[in-house]
């Protein structure tokens, strides 16, 4: 009661099986899937007597969970590039459902410009280990080394799908939808 977490979260990666004997193994499965997750610092569990039946007990998982929302922001400054700033906030439990969603923007004094949208889903909800996840992004930058071209800007779309073979084999498939444009100085 009380957390983030939504309940289906943590129901599909216990292991351990309702009506049947408490196995410290699948308890100890079951912790290790919790801890994967990155949501939680600790995982314990309780036993509560069932009223009427001596011979049976719940297990109660006590968790704590961990803050899943950062926040960050930097300055510096190079002498090649000038003064650059950057900040993101990302969630790796939005809205309790295990998904991640992160919002970056960099912008420096050498006309560079690179911001970012992206989510992820790693088990879609009701699936058999389906995850997908996208990402839009949109880059300008001046560049220096080149002789042809003096500005460069890059807006595209990633989008993957992926399924969990086994608990520690996923097979993952994606692609990208990229549109470049080089300017010269003429194209000003």
């Amino acid at each position: 009661a009380g957390l983030k977490t939504k309940d289906f979260v943590l129901q599909r990666e216990i292991v351990l099986e309702k009506g049947k004997p408490f196995e410290t193994a699948k308890f100890e499965t079951t912790a290790k899937n919790l801890f994967r997750l990155g949501h939680f610092k600790n995982v314990t569990q309780q036993f509560e007597s069932v009223p009427g039946d001596p011979n049976s007990k719940i297990v109660v998982f006590v968790i704590d969970e961990n803050k899943t929302a950062s926040y960050q922001g930097t300055i510096s400054y190079g002498s090649s590039v000038g003064l650059v700033g950057s900040a993101a906030i990302q969630d790796t439990n939005f809205k309790g459902k295990g998904q991640s969603l992160s919002l970056s923007a960099t912008i420096g004094e050498s006309s560079t410009e690179t911001y970012s949208l992206s989510f992820n889903d790693p088990w879609i909800k009701g699936t058999d280990k389906i995850s997908y996840g996208w990402s839009v992004y949109s880059s300008s930058y001046e560049d220096t080394d080149s002789t042809d071209a003096y500005y460069v800007t890059k807006e595209g779309f990633k989008i993957n799908s992926g399924k969990a073979l086994t608990d520690k084999i996923r097979l993952r498939l994606g692609t990208k939808l990229e549109h470049d444009k080089e300017m010269n100085e003429d194209d000003f």
